[in-house]
């Protein structure tokens, strides 16, 4: 989309050119033992099935759409209305003693005007191009502008009169059709290698975090209450209270990791592959599918069980004895946090004694004790990394790091070597581990206050600490781990070939 004001009708040829090299056929000696010639059939029927379930697109699609997705994103001009027929799946039709297979797919650009282009005009229509001295046939070089200024007054009379010839809408029109004939003994290794050329996305949801499940806590408060007359002091009162205390507080963050790579690759070549992040909300049936505890499907576990036990003795009389229970779940569910914008939906919580329920009124009008609690949390996100490597005992090589920053964007990695390294291998074990979800800042942290009230005036008079978490006590640096118990890796095993058949030109969206 330039500014040329010559005919740009050359580069049409060379669009043409490019296309014609893509659907260059290269049949290739493969590894594989080709499967019998009863199995042809039924085996190219399922195969192409699993082609047919696979959102494909033509290397010409997908550099027009990320042509056109850059500029867009660039604040250029991009057109109108973009048209993408995914390609039907290939068929494979038997005629006689031969196989058919034709894969279609056709791509529409409509511009209301050149500028959409990046044009101010659309640039004259003229062929400058020679006759190759070894092809047959001619070439009518010239200026065809009058020519199809002449035939679109001829169809639309009055036409020129709407609109400006050279400011006028047009659409552009791609159709690439593939058809290939071959004998039905190769059918078998043709789809299959054809279906090798698609990219083969492996997927896993895994999940970050940690579940604390607190010690059991027991804490007792003791206090006497005297009179003191005349200097003498004498015990009025003896209360004994006690506390048990269970808990449980965690975080649990899902997340899908996808790593797509070729279907196969060929001996002695180098290959980059990419992975992304998608960050999700767990159902509780996909937490126990994990191996966690389902907790109705929440991220955020914040859960406690309060037994209160009051012994109260007044002047020597044993006026109360008794216990209560107390629970609170102040879980929440919410998507892994990901990307710059992400934050955490968890506010700073304070209960007091009223919210808990573990308040008691020792003497009437003149002593009451009560327990709050206070959950203060601080997290923010960074990034997520991971690394990646080719595992032993395979015909290729290869580590590194990844560093994802955005969600669902495809992140590049690489290089991966192929080769003949292995005796007894012909495939390529890949995998990603040691994820680790980065934190900019974590710190929680569940304690609780001791209040008491005393001829109505109301008094806290000591805080205590039931857990406090930070990055430290999580991991050895700002990172959250894999949750223990859980799977920490995704792997996919490649079919490394010594040549390839390059023929079917489609690629995954």
């Amino acid at each position: 989309m330039g500014n040329n004001s010559k005919s740009t009708f050359q580069i049409v040829i060379y669009i043409f050119a490019v296309i014609s090299m893509i659907l260059f056929v290269l049949i290739g000696k493969n590894k594989q033992v080709i499967a019998s010639k009863n199995e042809t059939n039924s085996a190219t029927s399922d195969q192409l099935d699993g082609i047919a379930n696979r959102q494909l697109e033509t290397p010409l699609q997908q550099a027009l759409r990320q042509a056109i997705d850059r500029r867009s994103k660039s604040g250029l001009p991009v057109p109108s209305s973009t048209t993408y027929q995914i390609p039907e799946a290939p068929t494979m039709i038997q005629e006689n003693d031969t196989f058919v297979m034709v894969v279609s797919a056709t791509s529409t650009l409509y511009f209301e005007h050149p500028n959409q282009a990046g044009l101010d005009k659309w640039p004259d229509v003229v062929i400058t191009a020679d006759l190759p001295t070894s092809a047959n046939g001619y070439v009518k070089q010239g200026n065809y502008n009058q020519e199809i200024r002449s035939f679109i007054e001829q169809e639309l009379p009055g036409i020129w009169e709407q609109h400006e010839f050279g400011y006028e809408p047009r659409r552009y029109t791609f159709r690439e059709t593939l058809r290939i004939e071959l004998p039905d003994e190769a059918a078998e290794k043709i789809v299959s290698e054809a279906v090798d050329l698609i990219d083969k996305r492996a997927v896993e949801e895994l999940v970050f975090g940690f579940t604390e499940t607190g010690p059991r806590i027991e804490y007792i408060v003791e206090e006497e209450w005297e009179e003191c007359i005349l200097g003498a002091c004498f015990t009025i009162a003896e209360v004994k209270a006690g506390l048990e205390l269970d808990w449980d507080i965690g975080l649990r963050l899902p997340f899908q990791v996808d790593l797509r790579t070729p279907n196969s690759m060929i001996l002695d070549h180098t290959y980059m592959l990419d992975s992304s992040i998608t960050p999700l909300d767990w159902s509780a049936e996909q937490y126990e599918q994990a191996g966690l505890e389902g907790a109705d499907g929440n991220e955020f576990l914040l859960r406690y069980v309060v037994f209160l036990g009051v012994q109260a003795e007044i002047v020597g009389i044993e006026a109360v004895d008794w216990g209560i229970d107390a629970e609170y779940d102040g879980s929440s569910s919410f998507t892994t946090p990901f990307g710059p914008d992400a934050s955490f939906p968890l506010p700073t919580i304070e209960l007091s004694p009223e919210q808990t329920g573990l308040q008691w009124e020792v003497v009437s009008s003149v002593l009451a004790i009560g327990i709050g609690l206070r959950i203060d949390t601080s997290l923010s996100q960074g990034e997520i990394a991971a690394k990646w490597q080719v595992l032993p005992g395979s015909d290729a090589t290869g580590n590194g790091s990844v560093t994802y920053v955005y969600p669902q964007v495809p992140v590049p990695f690489g290089p991966l070597t192929t080769g003949d390294f292995a005796t007894d291998s012909d495939q390529a074990h890949i995998e990603i581990n040691d994820f680790q979800y980065g934190l900019d800042e974590f710190l929680m942290d569940l304690g609780g206050y001791l209040e008491l009230e005393l001829f109505g005036y109301g008094v806290e008079v000591t805080d205590f600490d039931i857990v406090e978490i930070g990055v430290d006590d999580i991991s050895d640096g700002p990172w959250l781990n894999i949750h223990e118990g859980t799977k920490d890796n995704i792997e996919t095993f490649v079919d490394v070939n010594e040549n390839a058949l390059i023929f079917l030109p489609l690629v995954v969206k």
